[in-house]
């Protein structure tokens, strides 16, 4: 077995991302001969770590398939101390692989215990946002416009791995190991694309706000700056409903565009059997005081005819937050007025954005 370590000294970790302190966290990749936990084994174990003010990392490669229990326990007895362990789609493979090789030599398999963050996962608000083709590590390296070193793939390096034991390839060494820590380092660099998980998670501030009849702008700041920029707009319930999201690359503020207008909107009654329809007013009153006026100039109400209008000012809203809703028709987008009062106040466009943003980016 052999044992290499060093320093990263460029990995722009965010605890406010992650929400997990630097030195509770152990980045994970590892090398297997493939896919088979029955068959197949872990040959390298790649770990990144904080200590001492700088990212380190210790890679374990073994000689052959008798070294893999050795590397096993120097990696699990090394983890103890780390609570949090992130990885790329560990969750689905890492994870469960090294268990099943830890029950195959009998070592304790400690690491269910700990907190997982599988990014392949946690990063689909950015795949989504992008339209990734791939969510792949290389794919959101490539979006953040990061060109891996190393020139194989997992799958390419097995024949070089098996020459490599072989005892005739040393040289094979050098690219095992490089490209164990390119997959580290990536693992380390795409957490900056968290940001997007701040936005539809709700972990963001209103920094401030403004209308005008194209709309209502929110300006956000989730904290952390976004390590590329964007222009988005996003088709909500109708097709003339649209919000538009927009960021400088390391900005950390997000400019969001909510449909809002000054109009007339309806605000319909459910129980419209209980109504009357009055044409020349354009308007529902209840059957208990319908009597007062003449017959001829009421109708029962229906569905689409029990309402109240209102002039004002609107704001598009995801589901029915604020109330009384309105709408353009009854099966119509949801609307709320946004009177003076609510302006005032900053939760209303926190709840406002948070839910709009969890619609566009989940």
């Amino acid at each position: 077995m052999k044992t290499v370590t060093g320093i990263i000294p460029d990995i722009p970790y965010s605890e406010s991302l992650t929400l997990f302190p630097a030195g509770d966290v152990l980045f994970l990749d590892i090398e297997t001969t493939g896919f088979s936990r029955a068959h197949d084994f872990v040959y390298l174990i790649g770990v990144v770590f904080f200590q001492e003010k700088e990212w380190h990392y210790i890679q374990w490669l073994s000689a052959g398939p008798a070294e893999e229990a050795s590397i096993l326990r120097e990696f699990l007895d090394f983890s103890a101390t780390r609570p949090v362990l992130i990885h790329f789609n560990g969750n689905s493979f890492d994870l469960p692989f090294l268990a099943g090789r830890a029950e195959l030599h009998g070592i304790p398999y400690t690491l269910e215990k700990k907190t997982s963050l599988d990014l392949y996962r946690l990063l689909k608000p950015a795949g989504r946002l992008f339209s990734l083709p791939h969510r792949t590590l290389a794919g959101y390296q490539e979006l953040l416009g990061k060109e891996r070193k190393d020139e194989h793939t997992g799958k390419e390096l097995i024949p070089v791995y098996q020459k490599y034991v072989s005892g005739y390839f040393p040289e094979n060494e050098t690219p095992l190991l490089s490209h164990n820590l390119e997959d580290l380092r990536a693992t380390a660099d795409v957490c900056r694309l968290l940001v997007f998980n701040s936005l539809s998670e709700g972990r963001f501030h209103v920094a401030g706000a403004a209308s005008d009849s194209s709309g209502l702008m929110l300006t956000l700041s989730p904290g952390d700056p976004f390590p590329v920029g964007f222009q988005h707009t996003a088709v909500l319930e109708e097709p003339d409903l649209q919000a538009d999201l927009y960021a400088e690359k390391e900005s950390c503020r997000l400019q969001l565009k909510i449909p809002a207008f000054s109009g007339t909107l309806y605000h319909y009654i459910p129980d419209w059997k209980d109504y009357c329809y009055l044409p020349a007013e354009d308007m529902a009153i209840h059957k208990s005081i319908a009597s007062f006026v003449d017959r001829e100039n009421r109708v029962q109400a229906t569905s689409d005819t029990c309402y109240i209008k209102k002039e004002g000012f609107f704001a598009y809203q995801p589901s029915v937050m604020f109330e009384p809703e309105f709408r353009r028709t009854r099966r119509g987008a949801s609307f709320f007025e946004l009177t003076a009062q609510m302006t005032a106040s900053p939760s209303v466009f926190q709840v406002l954005a948070a839910s709009l943003l969890s619609q566009i980016l989940q």
